[in-house]
């Protein structure tokens, strides 16, 4: 057994399903996006989109997350782009869409509604880290790829959680979530999707 299917058992046994979440924010983010089963006519072009590009699990929640969250403005940042932008703009035809080249230019007071971070360098998390914080709002949603890979980017997801202004992180296990909630007491949710 490898190193990350070991974490991924360690993680079934600690993850919950919407029964074992007390907070209103995350119950209804659980219970109305992640476990929506609304077949969308939108799925078809998903699955032509993400082809060999990310997995369809995949594709299809963050298609349901951008609807739920109805972001004016998306960062993305890493390897699979192409397909992420398409699934963004296909959930939210009306985003203002950045890739990391466009971000240092755009206006640093600006904030962003939803960032997808892809990155395969731990480095380019933290230096994301340090600028983006700046932008954040307390409806900022972001979102990281690779947050198991491996022990750097354990350790990166941990920092993440950690930081003062995180208030709600969820870890899918192939994605963590960061909400900037102000009003909420921090908390940290591991989620079976």
């Amino acid at each position: 057994m490898n190193l990350k299917s070991w974490h991924y058992i360690k993680f079934l046994l600690k993850a919950t399903n919407q029964h074992g979440v007390h907070s209103p924010f995350v119950y209804n983010l659980v219970t109305k996006c992640f476990y929506d089963k609304t077949k969308y006519t939108d799925y078809k072009t998903l699955d032509k989109i993400r082809k060999g590009k990310v997995s369809r699990k995949k594709s299809r929640l963050l298609y349901r997350i951008v609807r739920y969250f109805n972001p004016q403005s998306v960062v993305i940042f890493g390897s699979t782009k192409d397909a992420i932008n398409k699934t963004i703009l296909l959930a939210q035809p009306e985003v203002k869409l950045l890739e990391e080249h466009d971000w240092p230019d755009y206006e640093v007071r600006k904030p962003f509604d939803l960032i997808y971070f892809d990155s395969s360098d731990k480095a380019d998390y933290l230096k994301a880290l340090v600028y983006l914080l700046e932008t954040t709002t307390n409806d900022t949603v972001w979102i990281f790829n690779h947050i198991h890979n491996d022990p750097e980017f354990s350790a990166v997801w941990k920092t993440i959680k950690r930081h003062k202004k995180v208030r709600v992180t969820i870890d899918l296990f192939f994605w963590g979530l960061v909400f900037f909630r102000g009003e909420q007491v921090k908390e940290h949710f591991r989620i079976r999707v």
